[in-house]
């Protein structure tokens, strides 16, 4: 097996230091583009990688076939996938394409509703109040796109603190997070080694939308108190199934853990402004653009054993 080829195969298992690194040492809309870019190149590239065994085998089945017509036979044969591996990669990519196809398909259905609850309200305005007593507020695309915010979250709230949901909610609709959320748990679908990049993202763009009603309001404590009322209104629904799939929200119900993400958001409001940090903004930038030159390299390399056995996977 090709040493490109094993590089673009075990380069998502470095899913977990990149979440780490990114989340904690890059500014939120950084963190969030380069999480999506990075998942992105990791799942085209390992599917590459798969596709290259698969294509390396069927080669080898050809050159065996037609040993007779084809020069330098016993070395192309050591080049090419042999029948165990090529065995393991089918079933990998044929799972891997399955599974993005199912999410996409999913994610596609949970857009069309979530599109067709944002028309359910009446009228063209972004911002919709509902008679709802329990505490909710959350960002809907559509078109219109909605912010939907219930009378039981306004009174939890103060003027100070609503206007800071609001401008975190205006984030997640100006600045498209849903298209992030989705693009990375598309990529987690196709290979699951990259799951960990799918809770750091969503942390990211909620980072993100926190340091965007910061600055709106200019009060990076002010959000960091709205943040945690809005937590402690909101409680369990009991009919989660009632809301959108595709949705963002400043805050869920706090949990115990004192390391949970709403914490964290909090923790982070209460310093200053955060800046990226250029070792990790490189070292991210540096795996993605390596695994991604493996792949070119891989491919070409099997492009050019196949020219050495011309007929082959004609």
């Amino acid at each position: 097996m090709q040493p490109d080829v094993v590089i673009c195969l075990l380069a998502p298992l470095l899913a977990v230091p990149i979440a780490r690194a990114t989340t904690r040492w890059l500014h939120p809309r950084t963190a969030t583009m380069v999480i999506t870019v990075s998942a992105v190149v990791l799942a085209a590239t390992s599917c590459i990688g798969l596709g290259i065994l698969v294509i390396g085998a069927l080669a080898r089945w050809d050159i065996v076939s037609e040993s007779d017509r084809i020069a330098h036979r016993s070395v192309l044969l050591r080049q090419l996938t042999i029948p165990p591996v090529a065995a393991v990669a089918t079933l990998a990519l044929t799972a891997a394409s399955v599974a993005a196809i199912g999410y996409g398909i999913r994610r596609l259905r949970s857009l069309v509703r979530s599109h067709r609850h944002a028309r359910s309200f009446a009228g063209p305005d972004r911002i919709v109040v509902t008679a709802s007593p329990a505490a909710d507020a959350y960002a809907i695309p559509g078109r219109p796109a909605r912010i939907v915010v219930s009378r039981g979250m306004i009174t939890a709230l103060d003027a100070t603190d609503f206007d800071a949901l609001l401008a975190h909610e205006h984030a997640h609709l100006d600045h498209g997070h849903h298209g992030y959320v989705s693009v990375v748990r598309l990529a987690a679908a196709a290979n699951p080694f990259l799951r960990p990049l799918v809770p750091a993202v969503e942390f990211a763009i909620e980072r993100w939308a926190d340091e965007h009603a910061a600055q709106v309001t200019g009060d990076r404590r002010a959000v960091a108190v709205a943040i945690t009322k809005a937590a402690l209104a909101t409680g369990p629904r009991t009919d989660p199934g009632a809301l959108p799939a595709v949705r963002l929200a400043m805050a869920a119900p706090i949990a115990s853990r004192a390391d949970g993400p709403v914490p964290r958001r909090v923790r982070a409001l209460l310093t200053p402004t955060p800046r990226s940090n250029s070792f990790a903004m490189a070292a991210s930038c540096a795996l993605t653009a390596i695994t991604a030159w493996c792949a070119a390299e891989a491919a070409g390399d099997l492009g050019q054993l196949l020219a050495l056995a011309p007929g082959s996977l004609t």
